[in-house]
């Protein structure tokens, strides 16, 4: 008999987002050029760094928009909420 595993359901939405960012990424990567090969080689080489920053700039971008989001929207990152130990409540 095969052993299951369970996993936490993902909902329709997550799914949703997930392709939609990637679908994002893959459109904003192949209007900066990465995906030519020989953008690749030449990353692979150490001669071109366009590759590097284009993938700083996105890291760059996504911690903004998640910082613009949890502060101002007041939106939580996860759905799980976190709270700090009682004891560490009052000593911090």
């Amino acid at each position: 008999m095969p052993t299951t595993i369970k996993t936490p359901g993902i909902s329709l939405q997550a799914y949703g987002n997930s392709l939609l960012s990637g679908c994002f990424f893959g459109f904003a990567l192949a209007f900066a050029g990465v995906t030519s090969p020989a953008i690749i080689i030449k990353q692979l080489n150490l001669t071109s760094f366009h590759m590097l920053k284009v993938f700083i700039s996105a890291s760059a971008t996504s911690a903004y928009v998640f910082s613009f989001a949890s502060l101002s929207l007041s939106l939580p990152l996860t759905h799980t909420l976190y709270s700090l130990p009682s004891t560490c409540q009052q000593s911090c």
